[in-house]
């Protein structure tokens, strides 16, 4: 059976699982060296979509309510050790709506929700599926979200590998349905990057809304994907916040 969660860690006996929720147009492995920071109690258990490396020949969701229904069936047996969601953009939605899925059937909720680089639900704008099939647009649109070479976008590995699960997570995006939830009974922290135009950091503040308990925002040095150009410096806060709340 495909991997839904891969797991990185030390293998030693985890107190705390952290779930961590890729981007639009990621995978697992974004989050392979996060274990280099953390100590030896912590445990990474990455989302590994369909069509994507170990999964790559596997066809694509792109419906957001049958994707929650799916990784409900794959974590409710991971759920036996306290534990945090993280998610990054687009994973920031799934981990949200699956929190929601969770709380329904009263199973156990994590600790912590870290939306990170994500508007928050109710005032968030979705991509139209019809611009998403234009293909220069989308190309556009990925440009605005981080800077690579120019001759990147017209490369073979991007047109056959990279371009057509980007664009099916961009389909997974726009069928997305917010329908006011209960707030949630959990912590929510939200994360923004200080060069970040593709999200409003008012937007990303009004997490803040979704929860009953305490709200926490923090401001790091880059753009949308800060997670990457500030690594060590986020890591290192990432990682001293689990430890001194969850393992104390």
């Amino acid at each position: 059976m495909a991997e839904w969660f891969i797991k990185y860690s030390s293998g030693k006996e985890p107190k705390l699982r952290v779930f961590c929720f890729p981007p639009a147009g990621g995978s697992a492995s974004e989050f392979r060296e996060w274990r280099n920071y953390f100590c030896d109690e912590i445990e990474i258990l990455s989302l590994q979509l369909p069509g994507r490396e170990t999964r790559f020949s596997e066809p694509l969701v792109t419906d957001f309510a049958e994707l929650i229904i799916r990784l409900h069936e794959e974590i409710r047996n991971l759920l036996n050790i306290p534990y945090i969601f993280f998610g990054h953009s687009l994973g920031a939605l799934i981990s949200f709506e699956l929190i929601h899925s969770l709380r329904r059937q009263n199973l156990p909720l994590p600790r912590t929700f870290i939306a990170s680089a994500k508007e928050a639900p109710h005032c968030h704008v979705l991509p139209k599926e019809q611009d998403i099939h234009n293909d220069s647009w989308l190309i556009e649109r990925l440009k605005s979200y981080a800077s690579m070479p120019e001759d990147f976008f017209a490369s073979l590995e991007f047109k056959e590998v990279f371009f057509p699960y980007i664009k099916g997570d961009f389909l997974l995006l726009s069928s997305y349905k917010f329908k006011e939830p209960p707030l949630l009974n959990l912590p929510i922290i939200a994360l923004h990057g200080s060069n970040d135009l593709t999200t409003r950091i008012h937007k990303v503040q009004a997490w803040e809304k979704q929860t009953q308990k305490p709200f926490n925002f923090y401001t790091f040095e880059g753009g949308h994907f800060f997670i990457r150009e500030a690594k060590a410096v986020f890591l290192q806060f990432l990682a001293s916040e689990l430890s001194s709340k969850f393992l104390q």
